[in-house]
């Protein structure tokens, strides 16, 4: 996933040395001044529009920049059902509207585009493809990218705020749509939603995204080499990060569907910026049968890899491998993990005890999974269990390789740091990256001078 972060760095340098830069200077559609849609035209065709500037020919990235009078602070609100799909290389850069800024936690963003609830917002098709700074809310997606070739799409979409007002607290019409959705990579690899983890600038990378009905979903992979990477995003919370926005109704946080064949969901897992990189998905509620998952694998996506996330407060399951129309059900484990499906049906692990001495808890448990194979365990403190008994994933407290035996068993037995722990849960991941859904809740069991108490 490194690979991710020099492309990234690569076409940064595109647009600063040699980019033309389009300043949209109205919110209007049919104004004198350069309007949106007459910017992404004229970066698509490489002509002025309007009274847009013309954008370059690749392999340059041109900028469409924002300078939208009165420059007094407020959100410059772009209404439109009728955005030009985004077929050239192009930054859209809303943090160059006076006001705006992204430093870590809620954004602070004065450019927003809504639009019919039944409508597209931004429709991207072509490759190296930025959104940042964006506020985006209001239609049926708010941001859909496919890619009609083959290879690498490389759309990256960095401090937005997609399916709520710039605000953070309300949802946008979108809110109100059992079908609406915040992103959507369909068919698409080499994408990346949220920060690249290359150690600058990370924690200002994150997107918000929350309000829709499904937040994030990825449907089938063209190029399974590249993936598609999702880090350091707020999925399913408000600005304060305390509940759903208002109006909202939220399935979904991640559905990946139909022959995803690779993703990372959270960490890499080099250790760079492992923090900066986990993902929160919560508030997701289950409204007919099935519905209301965190993290959703299913049909016949594998090699998604879900690691360091904080995962909780979602009403069926916190990660579900869910066959054909079998969402909301608990994936059994099996002998030597010999069953194919979402992420191979990889086996969860199971806690046989969690102890808790100071503010330190052991955590002893097992692994029953393919036999001679190695596999990464995670490890989670909880306040509290999930409905299904199964997860929730709160706050990652350790991690540790092990190594089945020829009948495909491996024990663990680890002591992490953490005071507040009331329950641990554990996930698995193999080699191929396949993790699974959450172990049984264990809780902890607090020891006095090495006894029960």
């Amino acid at each position: 996933m490194k690979r991710v972060a020099s492309t990234l760095l690569l076409l940064a340098c595109l647009v600063d040395a040699n980019a033309a830069t389009i300043e949209v200077n109205t919110t209007g559609s049919s104004d004198t001044g350069c309007t949106l849609e007459d910017a992404i035209v004229a970066a698509n065709q490489n002509l002025a529009v309007g009274a847009c500037a013309a954008g370059q020919a690749p392999p340059v990235v041109d900028r469409i920049a924002f300078a939208i009078p009165p420059f007094d602070g407020s959100v410059k609100t772009i209404s439109s059902d009728d955005l030009p799909a985004i077929t050239g290389a192009v930054l859209i850069d809303g943090l160059t509207q006076p006001g705006s800024s992204c430093s870590g936690g809620f954004p602070t963003l004065r450019i927003a585009v809504t639009g019919p609830a039944d409508a597209v917002g931004l429709q991207v098709s072509g490759a190296d493809v930025t959104v940042r700074g964006v506020a985006i809310y209001g239609f049926m997606d708010q941001v859909f990218a496919s890619s009609a070739g083959s290879g690498a799409q490389r759309l990256v979409l960095q401090c937005n705020v997609i399916g709520m007002f710039p605000d953070g607290t309300t949802a946008g019409a979108n809110g109100s749509s059992a079908f609406s959705r915040g992103v959507v990579l369909s068919n698409t690899g080499g994408n990346l939603i949220g920060t690249d983890g290359d150690g600058v600038n990370d924690a200002a990378e994150g997107n918000w995204i929350a309000g829709n009905a499904r937040q994030i979903t990825i449907f089938s992979v063209i190029d399974p080499i590249s993936g598609n990477r999702v880090s350091g995003n707020r999925i399913g919370t408000n600005a304060a990060g305390t509940a759903a926005p208002i109006g909202s109704i939220q399935h979904y946080g991640i559905w990946l569907k139909e022959g995803v064949g690779r993703a990372t969901i959270g960490g890499d897992g080099v250790g760079a910026s492992d923090a900066l990189e986990a993902n929160v998905v919560a508030y997701q509620v289950a409204t007919t049968s099935g519905d209301g998952g965190g993290i959703v694998v299913s049909d016949s996506s594998t090699g998604v890899t879900i690691r360091g996330n904080s995962i909780f407060a979602n009403t069926t399951l916190d990660i579900d491998l869910a066959g054909f129309n079998d969402e909301g059900h608990i994936e059994p484990n099996d002998p030597l993990d010999a069953d194919t499906g979402p992420n191979e049906f990889q086996n969860r692990p199971t806690i046989d005890s969690v102890t808790r001495v100071g503010a330190s808890v052991r955590i002893v448990g097992a692994l029953a999974s393919a036999a001679s194979a190695d596999y990464e365990i995670e490890l989670f403190g909880n306040a509290r269990c999930n409905a299904s008994g199964y997860g929730p994933g709160e706050r990652p407290i350790a991690s540790t390789a092990v190594h089945t035996d020829a009948s495909g068993h491996a024990d663990f037995d680890i002591t992490a740091l953490d005071p507040a722990a009331a329950s641990v849960t554990a996930l698995a991941t193999d080699v191929a990256g396949n993790t699974s859904e959450f172990s049984e809740c264990a809780s902890v069991v607090l020891l006095r001078d090495g006894f029960e108490g």
